[in-house]
């Protein structure tokens, strides 16, 4: 029994260690996994991933058909009806009269009982006049499919956007990265060169020790930067809808054209072309269709409608008969409210009321869109300045290390002069990345401002 028991347990921890190894591995797989991605890829993965441009998508469907619903609601409707009752029996309407040849009682049954009573009908209505409502109950329903496919460019326009701050973030994390390791490879050669001015006896132990220092100070800075590349990557993921563990290897770089802009032509583009803009507008309008709407309840309707009658017994024939005896009607009918205390005026009211709010939050919209487009173009200005420095700085730096370097090994700089020259490389380095990625991500906060969808 004890044999048996060992066994089992063996048996247990052997299946237990191989599906751990297992999930060890794939975890690692999953982790290890990476694709190269361009800007243009991750725009379109995220906005074929999106859940809320699909849930947009799934509206404006809902509102097409609604629109399909109020376009055939202006047409007339053809119904059948048919129906079988089975009626009890009661005695029939008879009528005696002295008739007979001699003065005798003669009985006639006026109206005979029939018991299975057959119903069958079809017949059709048709609105000739609502006062305008079935009209513009139709292009109510069009503006709001409308103004659907203005919410979802809303929507992708958005989606752009924050796949663009995310690749960009991404990028900078990387590239500053790849600054970093870089300049440790510089700071690594500098203290191979000062080991051996220490062997030479030139140098003393405390210099070399504080260029290991700054190694392992940089070296610190490492891993705060491979924790932001992770975060960056869990992000851009997120929107991918992919795999959050997946590491993206970017390979688009920032297009630092300069083109000539000006603030005005990029505000009118924006009145222009905003989909927010468009819905505020298409809103007036809807609430101008609403407000004629609601007049049209003051109307008379008039509606024209045929019938056709298939019935055994027929209650037009006297008396009746057990017999199929087809007829028709048609007819014309006008409606008209002649007091309906003030509901239709209050309704109009209302409707203006709406229409005149629709306005005034149409034109708030474009004066926001007029500030946002003149902020993101300043903006834009800024960052290529600012990258223009970035650049003279490096080469400022660069030139500065190149001739401490030089200076040192005559004799004439610190040790301490050489970290410094090393580290202004670097973060002028890494300062040049960040602005470059800001300015792709200033063009871009533009590019959404003006309406652009890409």
């Amino acid at each position: 029994m004890r044999k048996l028991k060992k066994r089992f347990q063996f048996l247990l921890c052997t299946l237990s260690g191989a599906l751990l190894f297992q999930m060890a591995f794939a975890i690692k797989t999953n982790a290890q996994t990476s694709y190269s991605l361009t800007l243009e890829e991750a725009i379109s993965k995220a906005i074929a991933a999106n859940r809320l441009l699909k849930n947009e998508q799934i509206k404006a469907k809902g509102l097409t058909l609604k629109t399909k619903e109020a376009d055939l609601a202006r047409y007339g409707a053809v119904k059948f009806t048919t129906s079988y009752t089975r009626l009890s029996y009661v005695p029939p309407f008879e009528v005696s009269l002295p008739l007979g040849p001699n003065g005798e009682m003669v009985t006639n049954v006026l109206n005979p009982v029939i018991l299975n009573v057959f119903y069958n009908q079809i017949g059709t209505r048709q609105t000739l006049y609502a006062g305008g409502r079935l009209k513009n109950s139709l292009l109510l329903a069009q503006k709001n499919e409308q103004n659907a496919q203005f919410d979802l460019q809303k929507t992708q326009a958005e989606v752009v956007l924050n796949t663009k701050t995310a690749y960009w973030n991404l990028y900078k994390a990387q590239q500053s990265l790849q600054q970093i390791e870089l300049s440790i490879q510089q700071m690594e050669a500098d203290l191979t060169d000062l080991k051996n001015l220490l062997k030479r006896g030139m140098l003393t132990p405390n210099d070399v020790l504080r260029m290991e220092i700054q190694i392992a100070t940089v070296r610190m800075q490492v891993i705060d930067v491979k924790t932001g590349i992770n975060v960056a990557q869990l992000f851009l993921n997120n929107l991918l809808q992919q795999p959050l563990l997946t590491q993206n290897k970017l390979t688009s770089s920032p297009n630092l054209t300069e083109a000539a802009l000006d603030a005005d032509a990029l505000v009118n583009e924006a009145q222009s072309t905003r989909s927010e803009l468009k819905a505020a507008q298409g809103r007036v309008e809807m609430s101008e269709l609403a407000t004629k709407i609601a007049k049209g309840a003051a109307m008379p309707q008039v509606v024209l409608s045929a019938n056709g009658y298939l019935s055994n017994p027929n209650q037009r024939l006297m008396p009746a008969d057990d017999i199929f005896y087809p007829t028709w009607d048609a007819g014309i009918a006008l409606t008209f409210d002649i007091w309906n205390w003030r509901s239709v005026k209050n309704q109009v009211a209302s409707a203006q009321v709406t229409t005149e709010q629709a306005k005034e939050y149409n034109l708030i919209l474009q004066e926001q869109v007029a500030m946002e487009v003149t902020q993101q173009y300043l903006a834009l200005q800024q960052h290529q300045e600012r990258y223009k420095m970035a650049q003279e700085v490096l080469k400022m730096a660069q030139e500065n290390q190149r001739i401490v370097g030089i200076r040192f090994k005559q004799g004439l700089a610190l040790n301490s002069d050489l970290i410094d020259a090393n580290l202004q490389v670097l973060n002028a380095q890494i300062t040049l990345v960040n602005t470059s990625a800001d300015w792709m991500l200033a063009k871009a906060r533009l590019d959404r401002a003006i309406g652009k969808e890409n």
